[in-house]
């Protein structure tokens, strides 16, 4: 947890990372996870998070959806939209169960939800309809390895 703290005020500094946990079962990650979401909460930054299961494993965004279903649920009509400026508007359209517009092949559709989570995640970071301006964004995700592609 030492080494997780100090890559927290990091984050809080600007200079993001990502931390990989792999482990045998039962070891005690989940565990780890939990108290790196505590961490990261207790330094002010934003957390959200989801965790990958085997059974939603075909189902595609499903931890993204979970990463960011409640701030979306909560946020307000104002909130939304300033969730959503620009090339976050998929991301929306996942997140309200809505058919994405337009014609695009699958192949489009599923690089412009991506394309526009990755906006979700930087407006969450940089300004944000309910977080502080500036606010360190924590996603923190428990057993990737079951998550969809």
């Amino acid at each position: 947890m030492s080494r997780i703290r100090l890559l927290l005020a990091e984050a809080g500094a600007g200079d993001g990372c990502v931390v990989y946990l792999e482990g045998a079962p039962e070891v005690g990650k989940t565990q780890l996870v939990n108290a790196t979401a505590e961490a990261a909460t207790a330094a002010g930054m934003r957390v959200v998070q989801a965790r990958g299961r085997r059974l939603e494993r075909e189902f595609p965004f499903g931890v993204a959806i979970q990463l960011f279903e409640d701030t979306w649920l909560t946020a307000g009509g104002r909130e939304r939209r300033t969730l959503l400026e620009g090339p976050a508007r998929p991301a929306g359209e996942l997140l309200s169960g809505a058919s994405p517009e337009g014609s695009a092949d699958a192949g489009e559709r599923a690089y412009a939800i991506i394309h526009g989570l990755f906006w979700l995640a930087r407006v969450l970071a940089s300004e944000g309809a309910t977080a502080k301006p500036g606010r360190p964004l924590a996603l923190i995700v428990d057993d990737i390895d079951c998550a969809d592609a």
